[in-house]
């Protein structure tokens, strides 16, 4: 295969290290390295490699949205998505971003993303398809080659603009625009909220049509709990007293198709601070051993039955700041 010889020589210049080489130095040292086995190391190894600069995984992942091989396209767009889905989770979750490709600092990064989805949405017919995972074969898996992610890759691109580009106008008129209505597979009635939920939530997208559609989902008896779950996260980061009743209203009659509201509902809930918590302590307390919840929260459900043990009994008990 052809090799991308101008590009991997800039990158070699432009590695900014000191000392011993870093891992992408001498994988190009390399002279029978090929461009898929590269972009195959910065699907799997790469985005997470402390040892590469951020400036040389941007001129990595320029080159190889440029590409005309599709496969190393997809490689790329594969390490995108996932890079952003972690930090995504881990914003979530509050939990601290240790591996962050800044990926939004870089201007051109984002508009060939954005042209690509153009491209590819416009080629489709206008037509979000469904994505399905790739299956590898055990010789594949072994040289590291079809990279692996759903594909088409592309799909994913909406929500990955969002966190790259939060408060963009024109990416929130395409979230909403594409991923209003989605389907889940062409085979199914009911909508799936969960992406516009998602690409709003990394987007920090917080207009009225917004919070309407969070509460939406919330009270709805369709939902599921991924939905649920991320309906209340939404509406625990984007705070309002809509918001807050909302949550209440699930925990006292849930009207899902479980019977049950999940335990995040009682963690946004929380969020709102101690006078919310106070307020509704009781319901907090009668509703905790009936929520959904699975063993990775038994850490959260001893936190919040610490927390509502140290509370005051009274909400006028909290300390008030002084004037």
């Amino acid at each position: 295969m052809q090799k991308l010889i101008v590009v991997l020589l800039f990158l070699l210049v432009c590695i900014t290290s000191f000392g011993t080489p870093n891992t992408l130095e001498e994988m190009l040292a390399d002279e029978d390295l090929t461009d898929r086995e590269l972009y195959s190391w910065l699907n799997q190894k790469g985005m997470g490699d402390a040892s590469v600069p951020n400036g040389a995984i941007h001129n990595l992942i320029l080159a190889g949205l440029k590409h005309e091989d599709p496969e190393i396209q997809h490689c790329v767009l594969s390490a995108i998505k996932g890079h952003v889905g972690i930090n995504l989770h881990l914003r979530m979750n509050n939990a601290p971003v240790t591996d962050d490709r800044r990926l939004q600092d870089n201007p051109q990064i984002g508009e060939l993303l954005m042209q690509l989805w153009e491209e590819e949405f416009n080629r489709a017919g206008g037509v979000v398809p469904p994505d399905d995972d790739y299956i590898m074969t055990l010789e594949e898996m072994e040289r590291g080659f079809p990279c692996t992610g759903s594909r088409p890759a592309w799909t994913g691109l909406p929500w990955t603009l969002a966190f790259l580009h939060p408060g963009n106008p024109k990416v929130y008129e395409l979230i909403w625009r594409v991923l209003a209505g989605k389907k889940t597979l062409p085979d199914k009635k009911e909508d799936n909220p969960f992406p516009l939920l998602v690409a709003l939530y990394a987007g920090e997208f917080n207009h009225p049509k917004d919070q309407e559609f969070r509460i939406q989902i919330l009270t709805s008896p369709e939902a599921d709990m991924p939905a649920m779950t991320y309906a209340a996260a939404s509406l625990a980061k984007f705070q309002s007293p809509a918001g807050l009743a909302a949550l209440v209203e699930v925990l006292e009659n849930p009207k899902t198709q479980f019977g049950f509201a999940p335990i995040s509902v009682i963690e946004a809930i929380m969020a709102y601070g101690d006078e919310a918590t106070i307020k509704h302590r009781t319901l907090l307390e009668a509703s905790l051993p009936k929520v959904f919840k699975q063993r990775r929260h038994n850490t959260s459900v001893l936190l919040i039955e610490r927390m509502l043990s140290q509370l005051p009994d009274e909400v006028d008990q909290v300390e008030q700041p002084s004037r």
